[in-house]
Protein backbone atom coordinates (compact mmCIF):
# COMPACT_ATOMS: atom_id res chain seq x y z
CA UNK A 1 0.00 0.00 0.00
CA UNK A 2 2.82 2.39 0.40
CA UNK A 3 4.04 1.74 -3.66
CA UNK A 4 6.41 -0.93 -3.29
CA UNK A 5 7.21 -2.98 -6.06
CA UNK A 6 7.87 -6.48 -4.29
CA UNK A 7 9.18 -7.37 -1.06
CA UNK A 8 12.08 -9.62 0.40
CA UNK A 9 11.62 -11.49 4.02
CA UNK A 10 14.56 -12.14 6.22
CA UNK A 11 17.16 -13.46 6.42
CA UNK A 12 17.66 -13.74 2.85
CA UNK A 13 21.16 -14.35 0.12
CA UNK A 14 22.46 -11.81 -1.58
CA UNK A 15 21.63 -13.53 -5.05
CA UNK A 16 17.97 -13.72 -4.11
CA UNK A 17 18.24 -10.44 -3.62
CA UNK A 18 20.09 -9.39 -7.17
CA UNK A 19 17.08 -11.71 -8.83
CA UNK A 20 14.43 -10.09 -7.36
CA UNK A 21 15.94 -6.55 -8.52
CA UNK A 22 17.03 -7.81 -11.76
CA UNK A 23 13.27 -9.50 -12.34
CA UNK A 24 11.58 -5.77 -11.62
CA UNK A 25 14.29 -3.82 -14.04
CA UNK A 26 13.06 -6.94 -16.79
CA UNK A 27 9.35 -6.37 -15.82
CA UNK A 28 9.82 -2.64 -16.05
CA UNK A 29 11.74 -2.80 -19.30
CA UNK A 30 8.58 -4.85 -21.04
CA UNK A 31 5.77 -2.54 -19.85
CA UNK A 32 4.60 0.23 -22.28
CA UNK A 33 6.17 3.62 -21.35
CA UNK A 34 3.81 6.64 -22.24
CA UNK A 35 5.13 9.54 -23.56
CA UNK A 36 4.46 12.79 -21.71
CA UNK A 37 1.49 14.87 -22.40
CA UNK A 38 2.00 17.92 -24.63
CA UNK A 39 1.55 20.07 -21.64
CA UNK A 40 3.73 18.36 -19.81
CA UNK A 41 6.81 18.40 -22.14
CA UNK A 42 5.89 22.45 -23.08
CA UNK A 43 6.55 22.84 -19.40
CA UNK A 44 9.87 20.70 -18.78
CA UNK A 45 11.05 22.93 -22.07
CA UNK A 46 9.81 26.55 -20.14
CA UNK A 47 11.80 25.34 -16.92
CA UNK A 48 14.93 24.07 -18.53
CA UNK A 49 14.88 27.38 -20.20
CA UNK A 50 14.26 28.75 -17.01
CA UNK A 51 16.97 26.90 -15.30
CA UNK A 52 19.59 27.90 -17.95
CA UNK A 53 18.61 31.99 -17.55
CA UNK A 54 19.66 31.73 -13.58
CA UNK A 55 23.11 31.03 -15.30
CA UNK A 56 22.98 33.87 -17.48
CA UNK A 57 25.42 36.12 -15.62
CA UNK A 58 27.24 34.08 -13.66
CA UNK A 59 30.76 33.36 -13.24
CA UNK A 60 32.79 31.91 -15.59
CA UNK A 61 35.82 29.43 -14.80
CA UNK A 62 38.65 27.57 -16.33
CA UNK A 63 39.47 25.20 -14.82
CA UNK A 64 42.32 22.37 -15.59
CA UNK A 65 42.32 18.74 -15.79
CA UNK A 66 42.11 16.52 -12.42
CA UNK A 67 40.38 19.60 -10.49
CA UNK A 68 38.58 19.25 -7.55
CA UNK A 69 35.32 20.59 -8.08
CA UNK A 70 34.09 19.36 -4.00
CA UNK A 71 34.44 16.69 -2.22
CA UNK A 72 32.12 13.91 -0.38
CA UNK A 73 30.83 15.12 2.98
CA UNK A 74 31.69 18.86 1.93
CA UNK A 75 28.47 21.30 2.38
CA UNK A 76 27.88 22.72 -1.00
CA UNK A 77 28.73 26.92 -1.69
CA UNK A 78 28.13 27.05 -4.98
CA UNK A 79 26.12 25.71 -8.13
CA UNK A 80 27.52 24.95 -11.47
CA UNK A 81 26.65 24.39 -15.31
CA UNK A 82 29.29 22.68 -17.08
CA UNK A 83 29.69 24.85 -20.43
CA UNK A 84 32.73 23.10 -22.04
CA UNK A 85 34.76 19.89 -20.98
CA UNK A 86 34.57 16.88 -19.05
CA UNK A 87 33.52 15.82 -15.24
CA UNK A 88 33.47 12.99 -13.34
CA UNK A 89 31.28 12.08 -10.21
CA UNK A 90 33.41 9.22 -7.66
CA UNK A 91 33.91 7.17 -4.79
CA UNK A 92 36.92 6.21 -3.41
CA UNK A 93 37.84 3.37 -0.49
CA UNK A 94 39.24 3.24 1.97
CA UNK A 95 41.70 0.69 -0.05
CA UNK A 96 41.90 3.27 -2.72
CA UNK A 97 39.63 1.87 -5.54
CA UNK A 98 37.48 4.97 -7.45
CA UNK A 99 34.40 3.88 -8.76
CA UNK A 100 32.92 6.43 -11.39
CA UNK A 101 28.68 6.86 -10.68
CA UNK A 102 28.29 9.49 -13.11
CA UNK A 103 29.64 12.12 -16.09
CA UNK A 104 28.83 15.40 -16.99
CA UNK A 105 29.44 16.95 -20.17
CA UNK A 106 28.01 20.25 -21.51
CA UNK A 107 24.85 21.66 -20.80
CA UNK A 108 24.74 19.74 -17.15
CA UNK A 109 24.92 20.73 -13.75
CA UNK A 110 27.38 18.82 -11.19
CA UNK A 111 26.24 18.73 -7.61
CA UNK A 112 22.59 19.63 -7.99
CA UNK A 113 20.81 17.38 -6.09
CA UNK A 114 22.39 18.76 -2.90
CA UNK A 115 22.60 21.55 -3.85
CA UNK A 116 18.88 21.99 -4.43
CA UNK A 117 18.09 20.05 -1.09
CA UNK A 118 20.90 21.41 0.75
CA UNK A 119 22.54 18.25 1.56
CA UNK A 120 26.22 17.30 2.11
CA UNK A 121 27.58 15.87 -1.23
CA UNK A 122 28.18 12.22 -1.28
CA UNK A 123 30.87 11.93 -3.97
CA UNK A 124 33.55 13.75 -5.14
CA UNK A 125 33.64 15.78 -8.58
CA UNK A 126 37.25 16.15 -10.56
CA UNK A 127 37.31 17.53 -13.98
CA UNK A 128 38.66 15.05 -16.32
CA UNK A 129 39.59 17.32 -19.34
CA UNK A 130 40.07 21.39 -19.79
CA UNK A 131 36.84 22.84 -18.34
CA UNK A 132 34.56 25.67 -18.73
CA UNK A 133 31.98 25.76 -15.66
CA UNK A 134 29.67 28.94 -14.83
CA UNK A 135 29.66 29.19 -11.03
CA UNK A 136 26.75 30.76 -9.11
CA UNK A 137 26.80 31.34 -5.06
CA UNK A 138 24.52 29.06 -3.45
CA UNK A 139 22.77 32.13 -1.70
CA UNK A 140 21.79 33.61 -5.05
CA UNK A 141 20.58 30.39 -6.69
CA UNK A 142 18.26 30.27 -3.33
CA UNK A 143 16.82 33.77 -3.78
CA UNK A 144 16.51 32.31 -7.89
CA UNK A 145 14.39 29.38 -6.30
CA UNK A 146 12.35 31.38 -4.02
CA UNK A 147 11.57 34.07 -6.90
CA UNK A 148 10.91 31.98 -9.38
CA UNK A 149 9.88 27.86 -8.61
CA UNK A 150 9.38 26.94 -12.54
CA UNK A 151 13.22 26.13 -12.91
CA UNK A 152 12.39 23.36 -10.31
CA UNK A 153 10.48 21.39 -12.34
CA UNK A 154 13.45 21.21 -14.77
CA UNK A 155 15.71 20.29 -11.58
CA UNK A 156 13.33 17.46 -10.20
CA UNK A 157 13.54 15.73 -14.04
CA UNK A 158 17.14 16.16 -14.21
CA UNK A 159 17.71 14.45 -10.67
CA UNK A 160 15.05 11.52 -11.90
CA UNK A 161 16.89 11.06 -15.11
CA UNK A 162 19.87 10.54 -12.98
CA UNK A 163 18.88 8.33 -10.74
CA UNK A 164 17.48 6.30 -13.08
CA UNK A 165 20.82 6.11 -14.80
CA UNK A 166 22.60 5.16 -11.74
CA UNK A 167 20.35 2.59 -10.73
CA UNK A 168 20.90 0.65 -14.15
CA UNK A 169 24.76 1.12 -13.56
CA UNK A 170 24.33 -0.12 -9.88
CA UNK A 171 22.93 -3.15 -10.91
CA UNK A 172 25.15 -3.71 -13.90
CA UNK A 173 28.48 -3.79 -11.29
CA UNK A 174 26.43 -6.19 -9.22
CA UNK A 175 25.01 -8.54 -11.76
CA UNK A 176 26.81 -8.55 -15.36
CA UNK A 177 29.84 -9.51 -16.63
CA UNK A 178 32.70 -7.38 -17.41
CA UNK A 179 31.98 -7.36 -21.02
CA UNK A 180 28.33 -5.98 -20.53
CA UNK A 181 29.69 -3.62 -18.11
CA UNK A 182 32.11 -2.05 -20.66
CA UNK A 183 29.33 -1.94 -23.04
CA UNK A 184 27.41 -0.12 -20.68
CA UNK A 185 30.11 2.19 -19.97
CA UNK A 186 30.84 3.12 -23.68
CA UNK A 187 26.79 3.32 -24.01
CA UNK A 188 27.08 6.37 -21.46
CA UNK A 189 29.91 7.71 -23.59
CA UNK A 190 27.92 7.61 -26.39
CA UNK A 191 24.90 9.25 -24.29
CA UNK A 192 27.30 12.19 -23.96
CA UNK A 193 28.32 12.72 -27.76
CA UNK A 194 31.59 10.90 -27.04
CA UNK A 195 33.13 8.20 -28.75
CA UNK A 196 32.54 9.42 -32.67
CA UNK A 197 35.42 10.57 -35.11
CA UNK A 198 34.79 14.28 -33.94
CA UNK A 199 35.00 14.07 -30.63
CA UNK A 200 37.09 10.30 -29.86
CA UNK A 201 36.77 9.10 -26.31
CA UNK A 202 40.07 10.26 -24.26
CA UNK A 203 39.60 9.35 -21.07
CA UNK A 204 42.75 7.31 -19.41
CA UNK A 205 42.06 3.32 -18.57
CA UNK A 206 42.29 4.00 -14.83
CA UNK A 207 39.01 5.98 -15.34
CA UNK A 208 37.74 4.10 -17.88
CA UNK A 209 38.20 0.70 -15.12
CA UNK A 210 36.61 3.20 -12.94
CA UNK A 211 33.46 3.74 -14.72
CA UNK A 212 32.96 0.09 -15.48
CA UNK A 213 33.84 -1.22 -12.20
CA UNK A 214 36.99 -3.07 -12.96
CA UNK A 215 40.69 -2.76 -13.35
CA UNK A 216 42.01 -0.73 -16.06
CA UNK A 217 44.26 -3.67 -17.34
CA UNK A 218 40.68 -6.08 -17.98
CA UNK A 219 38.76 -2.79 -19.08
CA UNK A 220 42.33 -2.43 -21.93
CA UNK A 221 41.79 -6.32 -22.91
CA UNK A 222 37.83 -6.18 -23.32
CA UNK A 223 38.31 -2.92 -25.63
CA UNK A 224 40.81 -4.74 -27.56
CA UNK A 225 38.12 -7.42 -27.88
CA UNK A 226 35.35 -5.51 -29.19
CA UNK A 227 38.11 -3.35 -31.53
CA UNK A 228 38.71 -7.32 -33.07
CA UNK A 229 34.99 -7.55 -33.07
CA UNK A 230 34.34 -4.24 -35.46
CA UNK A 231 32.49 -2.54 -32.70
CA UNK A 232 35.40 -0.05 -31.90
CA UNK A 233 38.23 1.38 -32.62
CA UNK A 234 41.18 2.42 -31.02
CA UNK A 235 43.86 4.93 -32.85
CA UNK A 236 46.82 6.33 -30.64
CA UNK A 237 44.59 5.34 -27.07
CA UNK A 238 41.49 7.25 -28.72
CA UNK A 239 38.21 5.23 -28.87
CA UNK A 240 35.75 5.95 -31.56
CA UNK A 241 32.49 3.42 -31.49
CA UNK A 242 31.41 2.16 -34.92
CA UNK A 243 28.64 0.06 -34.33
CA UNK A 244 26.89 1.33 -31.51
CA UNK A 245 24.43 -0.66 -32.11
CA UNK A 246 25.81 -3.51 -31.44
CA UNK A 247 27.39 -2.60 -28.45
CA UNK A 248 23.91 -1.57 -26.82
CA UNK A 249 22.92 -5.17 -27.51
CA UNK A 250 25.27 -6.79 -26.10
CA UNK A 251 24.35 -10.17 -24.63
CA UNK A 252 24.66 -10.35 -20.45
Amino acid sequence: NLGADDYITKPFQKDELLSVVEMRLQKVERSPVLPPSESRLKNLQRSEQELKKVFQKAEERRLPPNFYLYSANERPRSVYLLHEGLIKESQVSDFGKETIFRLYSTGQYPGLWEAYHGCNYSSESRTLTDVVVKVLSLNEFEERMTKDATPGLAIREIIHRQNLLLEKKLVALAIHSVRKRVGIMLEEIMDHELGTEDHPLELSRADLGALCGTAKETVTRTLSDLKDEGLIEIHSGKVIIVNERGLRELPD
